[in-house]
């Protein structure tokens, strides 16, 4: 990362699927976040902006770049992240 980089805010893309989009009424968004932040530190973000649905967002699993990720994994500038509720999958 560059030294120009760092300490810069991120920003995510957030795709929500089936019932959890439903709940929040979107089926995206966009969150900006603290370099450095973590796929946990979306969802408390994303809990403290929709806390209507925060057994929802604590029930998803994350994905990006299509793949299943750690609540612990790191996310870049730019990401996209979907989250899948149980029931989406088939």
């Amino acid at each position: 990362m560059e030294s120009s980089q760092v300490g810069r805010p991120i920003h995510v893309r957030v795709r929500f699927a089936s019932e959890l989009a439903a709940a929040l009424g979107s089926v995206r968004e966009t969150v900006r976040l603290p370099a450095g932040a973590t796929l946990a530190d979306l969802r408390s973000q994303l809990t403290s902006l929709h806390p209507a649905s925060l057994e929802q967002l604590h029930a998803c699993l994350p994905v990006v770049r299509g793949s299943h990720r750690a609540w612990t994994s790191a996310l870049e500038d730019g990401a996209d992240v979907t989250l899948l509720t149980p029931k989406a999958g088939g």
